[in-house]
């Protein structure tokens, strides 16, 4: 520091891998699906709107009630809502948002939906379009083809391009490793600053995919 001049330190390469590696340590042994849900608890979410589909069956498991993963804890299991369709199920989240009490921090918590990939991600383009003009805060999760299918494969979709225009952020993970730095991103963008809709695209091989 220099007079009224602050000059952060910045971490060496050893040190962030350090600190990296200390943060993802608390993930060991996870698939990406837990680490997924994992998120969502951390992160204060008590409701998930969403509706089924192949390439996103990972993380519905880690909701349901007699999955292994509650059997431990204290509190009862994310709440999970299945909508009449993905329209809907965002529509929904957008209401959930706008209405529900405040969180400690004094924002409202965001909307979080759950939808399969192709037709899944499209069903959403109104809704994510209705909350970017509305500042509506809301972290949308869809699935997506497995890393090595091929470009056409089965409800495969270029859903990251879809969704750019109408989003604060659209990202697709490349690794289970990503996830935790990830999810924590996309509620502070949600939630912070003009609030607003985030897309995360989960391949369904990362979902399943455990971080060593």
């Amino acid at each position: 520091s220099e007079g009224d001049i602050y000059t952060p330190r910045s971490l060496s390469l050893a040190d962030a891998r350090k600190s990296t590696a200390a943060y993802l340590s608390k993930y060991k042994g996870q698939s990406g699906a837990s680490i997924i849900y994992s998120k969502l608890v951390e992160n204060g979410v008590e409701v998930v709107n969403g509706y089924s589909g192949g390439a996103v069956l990972p993380l519905l498991d880690q909701f349901h009630e007699n999955h292994p993963r509650h059997s431990a804890l204290e509190r009862p299991p994310i709440r999970w809502i299945t909508n009449s369709n993905e329209n809907s199920a965002g529509h929904i989240a957008e209401g959930y948002a706008k209405s529900a009490p405040k969180m400690k921090d004094g924002k409202q918590p965001a909307g979080v939906v759950v939808a399969t990939s192709g037709p899944g991600v499209t069903n959403l383009i109104t809704p994510l379009q209705d909350a970017i003009c509305d500042g509506v805060p809301m972290v949308v999760l869809c699935g997506q083809a497995a890393t090595t299918a091929p470009s056409d494969a089965f409800q495969a979709a270029p859903a990251v391009d879809l969704t750019r225009p109408c989003t604060k952020w659209s990202y697709a993970i490349k690794s289970a490793a990503e996830l935790p730095y990830v999810l924590d991103y996309a509620f502070f963008l949600a939630r912070n600053g003009r609030p607003g809709p985030v897309y995360v695209d989960l391949p369904k091989d990362l979902q399943n995919q455990v971080l060593d």
